[in-house]
């Protein structure tokens, strides 16, 4: 789908989303919690296994990529037409680091 928009002649927004809120969206979508338990409607944690599980992600090899500013995740081949890794500030500090954020048109691939 992104692949597409990048042939029209008139550029098409389409925001780029946190793994959070992803979730938030997944959850409007499906009506039901993203938490094993239940207590949290929406986990990262859990849509980010969902990632993994549908071919759109895998988890940082690097084993010190959070001290180092990497993100966490890495989009796969297929994953990378729905997700860009940006580079923001990291909470509390000075420090720039890298995530990877999703458009929500990924929502449609993974249901």
């Amino acid at each position: 789908m992104e692949t597409v928009k990048q042939l029209l002649p008139i550029p098409i927004k389409d925001e780029l989303i946190t793994v959070t809120n992803l979730a938030k969206l997944y959850v409007e979508r499906i009506g039901k919690s993203l938490n094993h338990n239940g207590s949290n409607l929406c986990s990262p944690r859990v849509m980010n296994e969902i990632l993994i599980a549908k071919g759109m992600q895998v988890k940082n090899p690097n084993s010190d990529a959070k001290k180092s500013g990497q993100p966490l995740y890495l989009p796969t081949d297929k994953g990378k037409q729905h997700s860009k890794v940006i580079l923001q500030e990291a909470k509390g500090s000075n420090k720039t680091i890298q995530q990877l954020r999703w458009f929500p048109s990924v929502l449609n691939i993974i249901d």
